[in-house]
Parts: structure tokens; C-alpha cells; sequence
């Protein structure tokens, strides 16, 4: 009998050492941080849990069909019997899992390392419908969360696939990607940065510069508690670089700086191959509110010593050209176009050319008019000589 009993002693403390078979069935479980009323994961198995992630929880129960009541038995001796929703196994009020204000009542609970089994059973009107059971894990971590690969590899024309792993999901939460140009990531000459949210291990970084060198990094943040900081590990950087564009070779790139973007180097052409030395080509229309020309002026013809043609002298190169003087052609627009700033120099040139003519001309008209006056004058007094001679006959 002692034989036996010693038997059924060992294969108790033998079962007890496994976790519960998780028979979850009925819905779904969340794993509650009852310090900020937050989710941390939700799960239909067993789970393990970090407590270096959180450590004040709480959890609820979301069955997939309706219940009056929803228990909770605990391995540790808690139990609670819920009525409305959220069912929570350390209860809640209004969603609320820790402390509530001007409520003493503290809702999470401090879980220690090691299993703890679940039993939750589903009532209507008393009657137990439905049972979910499950094992959740606690530790706490003894290891650093790491890098177990970081790689990169092209994905289309000029697009970087990232893809990582790490030592442990459970420490890894949100992070942000970073890179730079070169063959060694430099964090003070970011490019741009990327955030991802937790549960990505792949990202794709599309449309980089053709024909550069970039080098990537991922600094990994850990969920904010009481044990733990909110910066977690920087990966090694990896490198790849980006072919030549398959549509023709790159020599500049763009390069942001906040809201902008600039070209550093090279000409640009838009809807063109044909830049030749512009900086900027454009094979079409352009269409803008207002456009500033920085160029010379041409207020040189109001200088002195400047030749202003004679009237005459236009006449006649009108006569054998059949333009201005100092304008191009017809036939010269045609072939070569104009420079815009140039171009609004010579027509106000020609403006202010007819300006002078026109004072010229003000001014000739006034002597003129002081000129009849004058003869005006003269001739009365010749009329009242006249008519004085004829009363003397």
C-alpha cells in the first residue's frame, strides 16, 4: 500500500510540473495592463509572459456568444463571477482595471513567476454552458533582448527590403528604422526614419537614389512599465547598395531636409532628355502664380552718355531688318527662343527709348507753341500798323 501511494505521489508532482492543456474554445482572452488600462496581447492558447513587460495586470474574458455570468477560478485561490462586460478575473469598473479614483479597491494583481492555470466557465441563469481552460507562463527575463539577424536585400528597381529577428519576442515591441548614406550607418546623418509598430519584423523602404550606398539600423523600443526603460537594443547596421537606374545612368540625388527637398548636383529634365546645359528642362507648359527672374535692368538708357538712336536712324533699321534695334528676329525666336530675363530688359529699353522721344517731342512741340506766340504777337502789331497806314490815306 506504502508502494503505492508513493507511486501516485510522484505522478501527481510529475503532472503538476506541466502546464494545463489549453482548451480555449469559447472566444478569446486579453492580457490587461491595469496600470494604464491598455491591452498588452490578446490569445487563444497558452501564453508566456514577460513580467519585465508589465507586471500589474489584469484579464478579460471576450466569449464568442452571450452569457449571463462568466467565472474566473485561479490556481493561486482567486475566483470572481462577472455579470456584465468586460468580464475581468480581478474585475473593473467602466473598463477601469487599476485604481479608480475614491475607490480603495485595487483591481490588478502582481502575478509571481511561474504557471498559473485558468478555469473559465460560461453561465446563463446558473447553469455552467461552456469551459475554457489555459496555462499563462510568468518570468521574468534573464537574458538581453538582441539582434538574432538583420538583413537586407533589393526589392524592385531601387526599394530595400529590411528583415530582422530577435532573441526574444516577448521583450520586442514598437520600434523605428533609421538610415544614412555610406558603408557604415552614421545616426547623425539620418536620412529619414521609420516608425513600425510591435509584431513587424519586415519592412520595405521604397524609391531610393539609383547608383548609392546605404546602411540601415533598428533601434528597438520596449512597452514603457515600472521595470524596464523605453529604449530598447540598436541593431548592427546593414549595408546594400542600389544599381544603376536600368532607364539610364543617375548622377545627383535628392536630398530631404524636413519639408523640402533639393538637387544638389546635375541638371534636371521633365518630359525631355534633351537638357543639355539647363539646370532645368521641361519638354511642355508650365503653369505658375508668379514667377521672379533675378536679371540686369535697363535703366542705363536714362544715363549719360547713352546713344539714343535717331528716329531716322529707327526708321531705317526697321526698313532693312524689319525689327527693332536690339531685337531679335522672328526668324531668331524660332531657332534659339528667348531668355526671359533678357528679353524684359530689351522691351523696357525700347520703353524708356520711347520715353526720351516722347520728352524730345513735348519738348519741341512747346518751343513751337512759344514760337507761333510769338509770331502771334508780331502779327497783331503788323495788322495795327497796317490799319493805321490805311486811316492816314
Amino acid at each position: 500500500m506504502k508502494q503505492i501511494i508513493k507511486s501516485v505521489l510522484y505522478i501527481s508532482l510529475f503532472i503538476s510540473s506541466f502546464q494545463m492543456i489549453s482548451q480555449i474554445q469559447n472566444g478569446s482572452f486579453k492580457l490587461i495592463n491595469a496600470d494604464t488600462d491598455t491591452e498588452l496581447i490578446t490569445f487563444t492558447d497558452n501564453l508566456s509572459w514577460n513580467l519585465d513587460v508589465a507586471d500589474a495586470l489584469n484579464l478579460v474574458a471576450e466569449p464568442s456568444a452571450a452569457y449571463t455570468n462568466v467565472n474566473f477560478v485561479l490556481s493561486n485561490g482567486h475566483s470572481r463571477q462577472e455579470g456584465t462586460a468586460p468580464y475581468a478575473a480581478y474585475g473593473d469598473v467602466g473598463g477601469d482595471y487599476g485604481n479608480v479614483p475614491g475607490n480603495p479597491t485595487y483591481f490588478g494583481w502582481y502575478p509571481t513567476e511561474g504557471n498559473l492555470d485558468f478555469t473559465v466557465e460560461y453561465l446563463n441563469n446558473g447553469t455552467v454552458l461552456a469551459t475554457d481552460t489555459f496555462t499563462i507562463t510568468f518570468f521574468r527575463a534573464t537574458t538581453i533582448l538582441s539582434f538574432t539577424s538583420f538583413t537586407s536585400a533589393l526589392e524592385g528597381t531601387n526599394g530595400v527590403r529590411l528583415n530582422w529577428s530577435v532573441n526574444d519576442s516577448y521583450l520586442a515591441s514598437n520600434g523605428r528604422i533609421a538610415y544614412s548614406e555610406g558603408n557604415s550607418y552614421d545616426p547623425s546623418n539620418n536620412i529619414a526614419l521609420f516608425d513600425f509598430p510591435s509584431g513587424v519584423y519586415s519592412y520595405l523602404i521604397p524609391d531610393l537614389d539609383f547608383d548609392k550606398t546605404y546602411s540601415f539600423a533598428i533601434d528597438l523600443n520596449k512597452s514603457s512599465s515600472a521595470t524596464n526603460s523605453n529604449s530598447g537594443p540598436l541593431s548592427d547596421f546593414t549595408t546594400i547598395t542600389i544599381p544603376e537606374n536600368p532607364n539610364g545612368s543617375s548622377t545627383g540625388y535628392w536630398i530631404k531636409s524636413g519639408s523640402d527637398i533639393y538637387y544638389d548636383s546635375g541638371n534636371v529634365g521633365i518630359a525631355t532628355q534633351n537638357i543639355g546645359n539647363w539646370q532645368l528642362a521641361v519638354g511642355g507648359k508650365i503653369r505658375a502664380e508668379e514667377i521672379k527672374v533675378e536679371t540686369g535692368w535697363a535703366d542705363y538708357v536714362f544715363k549719360e552718355g547713352y546713344h539714343l538712336p535717331t528716329l531716322e536712324e529707327v526708321e531705317k533699321h526697321i526698313q532693312e531688318k524689319g525689327h527693332l534695334i536690339n531685337i531679335p528676329s522672328a526668324k531668331e525666336v524660332e531657332e534659339n527662343g528667348i531668355q526671359l530675363g533678357e528679353m524684359n530688359k530689351l522691351l523696357l529699353e525700347k520703353i524708356e527709348e520711347q520715353t526720351l522721344y516722347i520728352l524730345q517731342q513735348q519738348k519741341q512741340i512747346r518751343q513751337q507753341k512759344e514760337k507761333n506766340k510769338s509770331l502771334e504777337g508780331r502779327l497783331v502789331k503788323l495788322e495795327q500798323l497796317t490799319t493805321i497806314l490805311k486811316n492816314q490815306k
